[in-house]
């Protein structure tokens, strides 16, 4: 039998186990003067395979708003760009 370790979520407070010697998944959080070497103690969350699941949804969720609202701006600035001829 595998022994198990129990860990709490950091974003739902679910609690949810671990084989013992696995980690589990954690996000650091940063601000927008994030330094990459800077030391993250204390800004790292460890949270569960659902939250996990939910945060890589959104980044991907993210990234094609993102495109989408980049393509919007061009279009508004080039109608802009129009309206003023």
């Amino acid at each position: 039998m595998t022994e198990l370790k129990t860990y709490r979520c950091d974003r739902c407070q679910k609690t949810f186990t671990k084989p013992l010697g696995d980690k589990p998944s954690s996000i650091v959080r940063h601000d927008e003067d994030y330094i990459p070497d800077e030391n993250v103690e204390g800004k790292t969350f460890q949270v569960c395979d659902d939250c996990i699941i939910a945060f890589w949804d959104w980044e991907i969720h993210d990234e094609d708003f993102d495109k989408f609202a980049i393509s919007m701006r061009k279009k508004w600035e080039k109608e802009s760009e129009e309206d003023k001829t």
